[in-house]
């Protein structure tokens, strides 16, 4: 956790305390900037809540991973393309 929590702010169950204590630094925070640390809050609904969070990061990951290899993709086409207007200039 990010630190102490005040008593009032915590959920009721056990369970679910522990699990928050379970998050990262920075997944924690994300939790109290979205306003998920509070009594009522349900381990089922921090479970589905992290689950997203983490799903939203594979995605990211992916997405630059894409990118990445269309750019390498586009950086061989370019090669290409010059080599053949060269092999074609020469030809003229």
């Amino acid at each position: 956790m990010a630190g102490p929590v005040p008593l009032e702010r915590l959920p009721g169950s056990y369970s679910t305390i522990y699990l928050l204590s379970t998050l990262e630094q920075p997944i924690f925070e994300a939790a109290e900037k979205e306003g998920l640390i509070r009594p009522e809050l349900k381990r089922a609904e921090l479970i589905e809540w992290r689950r997203k969070r983490i799903r939203g990061a594979d995605l990211m990951i992916e997405k630059r991973d894409r990118l990445e290899r269309l750019r390498r993709e586009r950086a061989r086409i370019e090669e290409e393309i010059r080599q053949l207007e060269s092999e074609l200039k020469q030809g003229e």
